[in-house]
């Protein structure tokens, strides 16, 4: 009895010291607000008040316009907002969660390949913890941790990491295992499009294990195996029915842009695969929300010549590895199949940064996982191996300060991006969004200093940075400014949304209506409108444009008319205020005007 119980304690030990280990880097985020675009899928979504609201909208294109899928991290977003009362802790406590899951996963497939090597079934399980430690705790991680949206890289990578356990599971019979590893790929791909390298993944996780088992070089030989032939051809309808779903939810959408393969592109490549690499090698510095890219006449090849060196050397000798049939090579090349997706082969949203660190916490889990097929094969004298665990235990310590000094940085939207513009002060998207922070908390001196700095730094911005310094004069009243600043925000609406475009034109209706410029207003308010049906915001400018008048609301969505009318009361009194004694009947337009 007594002894069962220690060997119990004992199993679990390695789980409850990484989940102390997650608690002690992780757990000053618990008190951290909503950021960036938590905004947009949290408190702009507060009028969510139904699953069934919650599962129509988690099945739409992400952001309105782009190609993305993603229905489950929506859900689970969701559903913190529903049943967690709108409590950012609750959150944050999700996404700790989620990472301690996965940590542990990064412990059961490293502790799975040291007793590969080694030729045994028990034991492995202190490496494979310093493996799964240093993960938990590595600071260019932190981002996918402590920001709430990067629950579609936790969710993908929980379900991909439990997919590739599920391989290593020799009990299973082949039919179970192929269903269960082709159902949680099914999950990860519907949690973000990183999914796609997921049966790559899984053919090096196969490989390596079993030539380990046998002592042989890796060999693809042991795909023939009715199992993974089995397994694959699941993943292959798997795949189908994933692409199924993706084609009815984009239908009609903007998809994905075609590359364009310039020598900007392929330095952009160059420098996303040697900022990769200092970042899971070199921890310690140069963490930041943003990493511009800047390509002018101020840098050229020329500044690039390192990153280009770092990333040919680095794919060189990854190559000379895998020809050499070495395990190394195998573990690296599947590390790097991570971040096929994100180094700019093909087109994403990240702005002009060369990557995002949210980007890396699946492949540097699968480093760490498969870590232990490299190692192993390494000599050390009997002194380096004393001074080994003092080593890690100087790594954990120092990552773990780093990451503790990171969190508090994410708390707020000010602090964020006071600390990007700190670290990153070429990044348009870092003032852009610092100057919205100013905005969200009324701090215009601080704002308007920004903008200055922004001029005389003559950092380029997207349509955000002048709509919303328009919108904080708007606030102060001042109209005419605020228009200027919309039309400089015009100027750049070719490559804006249409939620962007729509956004815009109604500040610009807002603006005219209080100036008295009444057929203006009605051309943008028309224009906004048209745009976008969902800008509830547009709807209510145009309910208070039309207040005695019958509008027809037929095909509007019911949460949209709600949150319209909700603003319609307040939009109608200020105009009033600025329009004293002045009628409103200009200002709708002359199809609605129905008493």
């Amino acid at each position: 009895m007594m002894a069962g119980l220690i060997q119990r304690m004992r199993a679990m030990a390695p789980f409850l010291l990484l989940a102390g280990l997650v608690a002690l880097a992780y757990g000053a985020a618990i008190d951290n607000e909503y950021v960036w675009d938590d905004r947009y899928f949290l408190v702009d979504f507060a009028w969510m008040d139904s699953l069934a609201s919650a599962w129509r909208t988690a099945f739409s294109p992400l952001f309105m316009a782009e190609a993305y899928v993603r229905p489950l991290p929506l859900l689970t977003l969701y559903a913190d907002n529903l049943f967690g009362v709108h409590r950012a802790a609750v959150s944050h406590g999700v996404n700790i969660a989620l990472h301690f899951a996965t940590a542990s996963l990064v412990f059961l497939l490293a502790r799975d390949a040291v007793r590969q090597m080694a030729h045994e079934s028990q034991g492995g399980s202190k490496p494979a913890l310093a493996a799964a430690a240093l993960f938990a705790v590595h600071p260019a991680l932190t981002e996918a941790v402590v920001w709430v949206s990067s629950r579609f890289d936790l969710l993908a990578t929980l379900f991909m990491m439990a997919g590739f356990w599920l391989s290593t599971r020799d009990r299973l019979r082949d039919g179970a295992l192929a269903s269960g590893v082709g159902a949680l790929f099914l999950l990860a791909a519907f949690s973000k499009e990183l999914a796609a390298v997921f049966p790559v993944i899984l053919v090096a996780f196969i490989v390596l294990r079993e030539a380990a088992r046998r002592g042989g070089p890796p060999s693809l030989k042991v795909l023939l195996h009715r199992r993974w032939k089995l397994t694959f051809g699941v993943l292959f309808f798997a795949g189908l029915a994933y692409l199924a779903v993706r084609f009815h939810v984009l239908a009609g959408s903007a998809g994905i842009s075609r590359p364009s393969y310039d020598l900007e592109q392929w330095v952009r490549t160059c420098a996303a695969i040697a900022r990769y690499v200092q970042l899971t090698f070199l921890p310690f510095a140069g963490n930041s929300p943003q990493h511009t890219f800047i390509w002018n006449a101020q840098r050229t090849l020329i500044d690039y010549l390192p990153h280009i060196a770092i990333s040919v050397l680095f794919a060189l000798s990854v190559a000379w590895l895998l020809m050499r049939r070495t395990r190394s090579g195998w573990v690296l090349a599947a590390w790097s199949v991570g971040y096929l997706l994100v180094i700019h082969l093909v087109p994403i949203s990240i702005g002009n940064n060369v990557v995002q660190q949210r980007f890396m916490y699946l492949p540097t889990a699968v480093l760490f996982s498969l870590a232990p097929y490299m190692l192993a094969g390494i000599k050390l004298s009997h002194a380096a191996k004393r001074a080994v665990p003092a080593f890690l235990l100087v790594l954990l310590l120092a990552a773990l300060v780093v990451v503790r000094s990171i969190v508090p940085a994410w708390k707020a939207d000010l602090s964020l991006w006071a600390w990007a513009r700190k670290m990153d002060p070429a990044s348009g998207m870092a003032r852009e969004n610092l100057i919205w922070a100013y905005l969200d908390r009324g701090m215009y001196e601080e704002l308007d200093r920004e903008v200055e700095l922004l001029s005389k730094d003559g950092i380029s911005t997207s349509i955000n940075a002048p709509i919303n310094v328009g919108v904080s004069h708007h606030n102060r009243g001042d109209m005419e400014l605020a228009l200027s600043y919309y039309e400089m925000a015009k100027a750049k609406s070719d490559t804006a949304t249409q939620a962007q475009r729509s956004a815009l034109l109604n500040n610009m209706a807002g603006a005219y209506a209080r100036l008295g410029r009444d057929q203006e207003a009605v051309d943008a308010i028309r224009k906004a409108i048209a745009l976008d049906r969902n800008n509830h915001m547009a709807l209510a400018n145009l309910l208070a444009f039309c207040d005695g008048y019958t509008v027809n609301l037929a095909g509007y969505d019911e949460v949209v008319l709600r949150r319209a009318a909700e603003r319609r009361a307040t939009i109608l009194r200020t105009l009033k205020e600025y329009r004293p004694g002045s009628s409103l009947a200009g200002l709708c337009p002359v199809e609605l005007q129905k008493k």
